[in-house]
């Protein structure tokens, strides 16, 4: 009997192949930040929605004004599930009860004190505010990977933040030595 042993890619990127069947993930590059035998999360993190005023965004949710009334932070469709749900992935640099630490330089907020921070004293440093998650079910991550319909890669702080949205699927596959001329849209399993 085969056994393969089960590997889990928290901290990880997921990056779509090119013919993904689901257009909701076309060209998609997910941060995967909880991954374990019952299922995945992850954030999109190329697919930008608005950019806005973070006083705005404070009034909408109920919170304190901040100082800076010319604050503007762009916005990222993390996922198509739970989209009033509200994520900042950012540096190590912030630190609440509830942050999650992903790897040493990513934590991952949900509690909406960041985005005070965020205006009042500039902190964390690196950040992305996302609304929604994409999630996979128990085995159902691992199924898509074995279909060919994702490449996972390592994740670094450098590439979150600072690769352009439109230029981080590209990219991604660059720095798997990937040219995306040559890939094939279609794969099989020997």
């Amino acid at each position: 009997m085969n056994s393969i042993k089960q590997t889990y890619i928290t901290g990880k990127l997921l990056i779509a192949m090119p013919q993904m069947p689901d257009d909701r993930f076309k060209n998609a590059v997910i941060f995967i930040y909880n991954h374990d035998a019952n299922g995945a999360f992850g954030l999109i993190l190329n697919k930008p929605l608005k950019k806005i005023n973070l006083n705005e965004l404070s009034e909408d949710l109920g919170l304190r004004k901040i100082k800076d009334n010319n604050y503007n932070l762009d916005i990222f469709l993390g996922g198509p599930v739970d989209i009033t749900k509200g994520f900042v992935l950012h540096s190590n640099d912030y630190t609440e009860e509830t942050t999650q630490s992903i790897t040493t330089d990513i934590k991952l907020s949900t509690s909406t004190n960041v985005l005070e921070n965020i205006g009042d004293q500039e902190i964390p440093g690196n950040k992305m505010v996302l609304f929604g998650y994409a999630g996979w079910e128990a085995g159902q991550l691992e199924q898509e990977i074995a279909d060919n319909e994702w490449l996972v890669a390592n994740a670094s702080k450098d590439f979150i933040f600072d690769c352009e949205s439109s230029k981080k699927w590209n990219k991604s596959m660059a720095n798997l030595g990937i040219n995306i001329t040559y890939l094939a849209t279609s794969g099989g399993n020997a």
